[in-house]
C-alpha cells in the first residue's frame, strides 16, 4: 500500500506547474552559477601561479641568509565553486620565517571591506535557498489539500493505516522534489567538470559525492518540515504561509540575528593586554640586539684602537626589527677581522629570536581563540536552523572552513620548524652569509622546500559530521511530528 500512495504521490507531483517551475529554476540558476563561478576559480588559480611565480623568482634573489623568508600560496580547491567558505576572505598569502611562526593574524587578507558585508556567491548559497523553498512549496498542502478536496478522507476510509499514508506520502513527494535538485547539482556539476581548469582528484571527487549526499539531507529535511506543518494545519493557505515563514526564518532572518545575538551575549574580550605583551617581547629582543651588537661593536673597536669600525649599511637595511637583522657590508681589513666575533654574536643571538618568535606565535593564538571561539559559538547555534548546517557541512567538505585554514597553519608550522632545524644544523647561524651578502646569492636549492597540502579526507569530514548528523537528526524529528500530528488530525 505504502508503494501505490508513493507512486500516486509522485505522479501527481511531477505533473504539476509547480514542479515544471522548480526544474527550469533549478537548471537555469545552477548552470548560470557554475559558468561564473568556474571562471571565478580559473582566475583565482591564475594569480596563484602567478604568485609561485613570483617567490620562486624573489627566492633567487636572496643574498644572505637573514634574509631567508617562506611565501606560500595556499591553492584554492577546486571544490569552493560548491562552498566558497573563508577562501575569499582569508586570502591566499602567509609570509614566515626561521624566527617567524605563521599564526592566523599573518594571512593577507581581503582588502575589499565590502566582501565581508555580503554572503558568498556559491552553489552551496543558491542551492541553500532554492531547494528549501522548492521542497516547501512541494510539501505545503499534501496533507491539508487532500482534505481540502476531500480526497483524504476516501483514502482514510479504505482502511489504510495513517502511518502508510504519510510515509507514503514523503517517499513519493520527497522524491519528486529531490528530482529538480539533483537535476541541477549533477548538471552544475558537469559544467564545472568540463572545464579544463578544474580537476578533481578520486577524493575530491569523493567529497563531491558527499555534498550531493548533503543537499539531499537539507533537501529532504525541509520536505518533511512541510509535511509535518501540511500535518498540523488544516487549511493549505495557512500551510503556505507557515511554510514561508519557516523558509525566511531558517535561511535569511535566523542566520543574521544569530551572529548578532552572539556578539552581544558574548562580546570578544580586550585585546590590549596580549597585544602589550607582544610589544614587550618585541622590545625586549630588539634591546637584546642592539645592546649586545652594541657592547660587541666598541669591544673590538678598543681592540683595534679605532673610535668606528666603519660597518657600511649597518642597521639601514633593517625590514621589521627584531624579526629580521640587515644585512652587513664588509669593508676593509678591520671588519674582516671581526668575523669570528660577528658569527659568535648571531650563533647567539638567532636562538633567541626563535625562541621568541615562538612566544608572539603563543600571543597570537590566544587572541585568534577568543575570536574563534565567537564564530565557533555562532556556528552552534545557528546550525540549529538548518540552512546554516547545510552551509557549514558544504563547506568543511569543499576544504574551505576555518578548521581546514587552522590545518593549513599547522602544515606551515610544521615546515618552518623543519627550515630552523634545517638552518641550525647546517651551521647557518654562524656563518659569514648569515649576515653578510654571499659573492653569487645564496643558494636556494638546498633550502627545504615547502611541502604540498594535501587535506586527508578524515580531516574534511570530521568537521562536517555534526552537520550531517544534524541534518539526518532533523529529517526523523520532521517525520516523527509529521506522523504524530497526522494520526491526531481529524479527518472529515
Amino acid at each position: 500500500m505504502i508503494r501505490a500512495i508513493a507512486a500516486k504521490e509522485f505522479l501527481a507531483n511531477l505533473l504539476t506547474w509547480r514542479f515544471g517551475l522548480a526544474v527550469a529554476a533549478s537548471v537555469v540558476l545552477m548552470s548560470v552559477s557554475a559558468v561564473v563561478l568556474r571562471a571565478d576559480y580559473a582566475r583565482r588559480l591564475d594569480a596563484h601561479e602567478a604568485e609561485l611565480a613570483r617567490i620562486r623568482t624573489g627566492l633567487e634573489k636572496i643574498s644572505s641568509y637573514s634574509r631567508l623568508r617562506e611565501t606560500v600560496s595556499r591553492p584554492p580547491s577546486p571544490l569552493s565553486v560548491f562552498s566558497e567558505g573563508l577562501e575569499k576572505r582569508m586570502g591566499t598569502i602567509l609570509r614566515f620565517s626561521h624566527a617567524k611562526v605563521p599564526t592566523m593574524l599573518t594571512w593577507k587578507k581581503e582588502t575589499n571591506p565590502l566582501v565581508a558585508a555580503f554572503p558568498p556567491f556559491d552553489l552551496a548559497t543558491v542551492a541553500g535557498l532554492l531547494f528549501s523553498l522548492m521542497a516547501l512549496f512541494c510539501a505545503f498542502d499534501a496533507i491539508s489539500g487532500e482534505q481540502e478536496r476531500n480526497t483524504l478522507k476516501l483514502m482514510a476510509a479504505n482502511r489504510v493505516a495513517r502511518w502508510q499514508i504519510l510515509v507514503g506520502k514523503w517517499l513519493g513527494g520527497g522524491a519528486c522534489s529531490l528530482l529538480p535538485a539533483a537535476v541541477g547539482f549533477l548538471l552544475a556539476t558537469l559544467i564545472l567538470a568540463g572545464s579544463p581548469r578544474v580537476s578533481l582528484s578520486g577524493g575530491q571527487w569523493l567529497r563531491v559525492g558527499l555534498i550531493f549526499a548533503t543537499m539531499l539531507l537539507y533537501t529532504s529535511a525541509f520536505y518533511l518540515v512541510g509535511l509535518a506543518v501540511s500535518s498540523r494545519v488544516r487549511q493549505s493557505g495557512t500551510a503556505l504561509v507557515a511554510c514561508i515563514s519557516v523558509w525566511a526564518g531558517c535561511t535569511i532572518v535566523a542566520p543574521t540575528a544569530t551572529a548578532y545575538v552572539v556578539g552581544e551575549i558574548a562580546p570578544l574580550p580586550p585585546e590590549r593586554e596580549l597585544r602589550s605583551q607582544w610589544e614587550e617581547i618585541d622590545r625586549r629582543v630588539n634591546d637584546e640586539f642592539w645592546t649586545g651588537f652594541r657592547a660587541m661593536e666598541k669591544a673590538y673597536a678598543r681592540q683595534l684602537g679605532v673610535k668606528h669600525l666603519g660597518y657600511g649599511i649597518l642597521g639601514k637595511s633593517f625590514t621589521h626589527v627584531p624579526m629580521s637583522v640587515g644585512e652587513i657590508v664588509l669593508v676593509g681589513e678591520p671588519d674582516r677581522e671581526a668575523i669570528p666575533k660577528l658569527t659568535s654574536f648571531y650563533g647567539r643571538f638567532e636562538p633567541l629570536r626563535i625562541a621568541a618568535g615562538r612566544d608572539i606565535a603563543e600571543l597570537e593564538d590566544r587572541l585568534i581563540l577568543a575570536r574563534t571561539r565567537q564564530v565557533w559559538l555562532t556556528r552552534s547555534v545557528s546550525r540549529i536552523f538548518l540552512a546554516a548546517a547545510f552551509r557549514n557541512a558544504v563547506s568543511a567538505l569543499a576544504g574551505t572552513d576555518l578548521y581546514s585554514f587552522e590545518e593549513f597553519i599547522a602544515h606551515a608550522r610544521r615546515h618552518r620548524a623543519t627550515l630552523a632545524d634545517w638552518m641550525r644544523e647546517q651551521g647557518l647561524f654562524t656563518s659569514l652569509y648569515f649576515f653578510s651578502p654571499a659573492p653569487e646569492g645564496v643558494d636556494t636549492s638546498r633550502v627545504p622546500r615547502f611541502p604540498d597540502y594535501r587535506p586527508s579526507f578524515g580531516s574534511v569530514f570530521g568537521p562536517a559530521a555534526p552537520d550531517l548528523g544534524l541534518l539526518l537528526a532533523a529529517n526523523g524529528l520532521a517525520l516523527f511530528l509529521g506522523l504524530r500530528w497526522f494520526v491526531r488530525r481529524q479527518i472529515g
